[in-house]
């Protein structure tokens, strides 16, 4: 599902939900102000809560009650919808004509939402100038802070900004009164931007009756309000009812406020209604568990621990898992579009073998170059299986590797793991293949490790087995997948070495580099936050050196990852830079306790946390302390004025070693 048309969806239901909360409990309710203040900020909530990700405020809290919670509401905004296959289910094949050219889908959704958005504009712009017509024909006859206007067309009296404009052959002198206190409220009260607004949102939402109705609704509710100011002055209420009823002529101007306009019977009803008690007022605060079920179905699926998973990203092309099996060996995998994440049918994947030979107890070679064994095709579940025959009495080595080269996707080629006498060593891919034309995507192969499957499987139809196993281990990996491209059209070049993106942290490379509260930064040697590694190298280049970036890595994915803005060892300094910067301690009377609070260099290397380069010399070991001070300790760290310089090897290994003996 493309991003934007996730969040059109999104903001959709959100409108929905706020749509019926009104519609079934508040819109009967005479709160006429309230009403209005909901319809506001629940519009425009629906527009922002797309955006956030509870998961993250529920691992913050460590709640692992309410993560329990949420997980059971249906997450609306699934790369893909995951389901099993049908063949999987009725366990039949579907045979469809083979075509391996592939074309780019087209988002009719989106094409079809840009045509309804351009028609309601042509409408908007329509009612703008029918407006600015009966504006320009008018006269003005009052001017001081509202401004009042004549015309003599048969339209309804209305109000526009902070003008009123009437037809005064049309209404008695003793009706005038009430017709330019009711306009004057919606002037008084901005009525107008609700109005915009009401469009906008018929705009956006141009498909969904709900918002119709909503937007109706906001502007009968303004009706309401400005009934009810004069009403507070007025001694009859039954001859303001009669003339609602005189008013009501002709023609919508769509972005006026028109007085005898909106549902007159509805409003005659809310004029005769008993006011609501005190006590209802409480119903508006329904908007809090909607925001909260909007909120939790909106979430951005964290993907589980993938390590606990056996989900393992194909970094170096080494697959895991090795088992002992009989004398077939099984290559399988399921091939996904990089951008859509739906299924590849119909590529053909061509499977070679690679046969080794020993020439002596220590070495082997290869027999030839890899000979082709099949070719074989996904389903239209981006499936592919093949099982190979192997005599289990020969002495030879095997590996086996899978590819694709054609014209609609980019080619690949992994490993499908080896076979030996006596052992498999084998993975299982879910590969995100990308089309011609496109950048391949940094992480596109993962492996799920076969343990679990190899464990529990008993049976014949191996193909089907494992096709369920694959599937039931696909969610976190879309889940996955959809953070990293979402990020990728979010940000083309990211301006922080660390970029928050929903639950995930990113580099500059547009790596996912971890999950938030899964991943520790450090900065110099000291717990940090991601802001304070951006803000400490702000005026950095856009590229980091070598040594300001540590990474701590579990699978593919860091756990800890510490920043420096000094060298960890430099080259010896010049020898003019020691006079009078450095002060030779007794190592008998050094307290090793100052290395637990200040800064020291260890062997010509500095030792700070989260680098793993933090080693505690013991005291038997230390075989000179040197304070460098002044210009010599900025020389090592430019935010330093002392820094402590310990040897703990001859003088000849410690790395670049201040000339000490020339002082």
């Amino acid at each position: 599902m493309m991003p934007f048309t996730e969040y059109l969806i999104k903001v959709s239901l959100g409108f929905t939900f706020v749509s019926l909360l009104y519609i079934l409990v508040l819109k009967r309710l005479t709160f006429y102000n309230w009403n209005r203040f909901y319809l506001l900020l629940a519009s425009a909530l629906c527009f922002h809560i797309p955006f956030i990700n509870i998961n993250t405020v529920l691992e913050r809290f460590e709640s692992p009650g309410g993560q329990y919670i949420v997980q059971q509401i249906p997450s609306v905004g699934q790369l893909a919808p995951i389901q099993m296959p049908a063949s999987l289910v009725t366990g039949k094949t579907v045979d469809l004509p083979l075509d391996t050219s592939i074309k780019e889908p087209v988002n009719w959704v989106l094409i079809l939402w840009g045509v309804g958005v351009a028609v309601m504009l042509l409408r908007l712009a329509f009612h703008m100038v029918s407006l600015k017509r009966i504006m320009r024909r008018s006269r003005l006859v009052y001017k001081d802070g509202v401004r009042i206007y004549h015309f003599e067309e048969d339209i309804n009296p209305f109000s526009f900004g902070k003008s009123i404009f009437y037809n005064p052959a049309m209404h008695s002198s003793d009706d005038l009164p009430d017709i330019i206190l009711h306009e004057l409220a919606h002037v008084q009260q901005y009525h107008t931007f609700d109005v915009i607004w009401s469009e906008l949102l018929r705009i956006i939402n141009w498909f969904n009756p709900l918002v119709w109705l909503l937007t109706n609704a906001i502007r009968q509710n303004l009706e309401y309000i400005a009934d009810r100011k004069v009403l507070e002055s007025h001694p009859d209420t039954k001859a303001y009812q009669y003339l609602l009823v005189k008013t009501t002529l002709r023609t919508d101007l769509g972005l006026a406020n028109q007085f005898g306009y909106h549902s007159l019977r509805q409003r005659i009803v809310m004029i005769n209604r008993k006011r609501s008690p005190r006590l209802a007022l409480v119903c508006f605060l329904l908007l809090l568990p909607l925001t909260a079920l909007l909120l939790a179905a909106f979430r951005s699926e964290l993907p589980e621990n993938l390590e606990q998973k056996g989900i393992w990203l194909a970094v170096n092309n080494e697959p895991r898992g090795s088992h002992k099996r009989s004398n077939f060996i099984h290559i399988s995998g399921l091939i996904l579009d990089n951008f859509t994440g739906k299924p590849v049918a119909h590529m053909p994947i061509r499977i070679d073998r690679q046969t080794y030979v020993p020439i002596s107890k220590v070495s082997i070679t290869t027999t030839s170059n890899p000979e082709l064994v099949d070719i074989v095709y996904t389903d239209i579940d981006g499936f592919f299986a093949k099982s190979i025959f192997h005599d289990t009495l020969s002495k030879d080595l095997f590996s086996y590797s899978f590819g694709y080269e054609g014209k609609s996707y980019n080619s690949f080629s992994l490993s499908a793991g080896y076979f030996m006498p006596d052992q498999v060593n084998m993975s299982f891919p879910v590969i995100f293949a990308t089309r011609k034309g496109m950048q391949n995507d940094t992480r596109p192969f993962y492996w799920v490790d076969p343990d679990d499957f190899y464990e529990q499987y008993s049976g014949h139809d191996l193909d089907k087995a494992f096709k369920k196993y694959l599937f039931k281990h696909l969610p976190p990996l879309l889940a996955e997948h959809k953070l990293r491209i979402a990020f990728k059209l979010r940000y083309k070049f990211p301006k922080n070495v660390i970029t928050r993106f929903e639950n995930g942290y990113f580099d500059r490379d547009l790596e996912l580099m971890g999950y938030v509260n899964k991943l520790q930064f450090y900065l110099n040697g000291k717990k940090a936050s991601y802001q304070q590694v951006n803000e400490a190298f702000r005026s950095y280049p856009y590229r980091l050196g070598v040594g300001h970036e540590h990474r701590q890595n579990l699978g593919y994915l860091n756990t800890k990852i510490a920043y420096l803005t000094f060298p960890l060892y430099k080259d010896a300094p010049p020898a003019a830079m020691l006079k009078g910067n450095i002060e030779i301690v007794d190592v008998k009377h050094f307290d090793l306790e100052k290395l637990q609070k200040e800064p020291y260099m260890l062997d010509g290397f500095r030792q700070v946390s989260g680098t793993g380069s933090n080693l505690m010399p013991l005291k038997k070991e230390i075989k000179q302390v040197v304070l460098l001070k002044g210009r010599l300790a900025r020389y090592y760290d430019s935010s330093l004025d002392r820094i402590w310089w310990i040897e703990t090897r001859p003088v000849t290994e410690v790395f670049g070693r201040p000339d000490f003996a020339q002082q």
